[in-house]
């Protein structure tokens, strides 16, 4: 089951970056009108948001409670 979710997990990073692999640099950092953030900045919170989730849920010591 671990494996499982483990699997979950790195399909999503992988997918992440095969999204912003067709955008330059500049792409990744100009902020759209009407945006408050670039796409690097949506990206990471993104994987940091699911690694604090998994974190939580795992029971881990040190664990962040959100």
């Amino acid at each position: 089951m671990l494996d499982h979710h483990l699997d979950l997990l790195r399909a999503v990073r992988k997918n992440t970056l095969g999204l912003l692999e067709p955008f330059s640099t500049e792409e990744l950092n100009r902020i759209p009108e009407g945006f408050s953030n670039n796409l690097i900045w949506n990206a990471a919170h993104m994987l940091v948001t699911q690694q604090l989730l998994t974190y939580q849920r795992s029971g881990a010591p040190g664990s962040i409670v959100l």
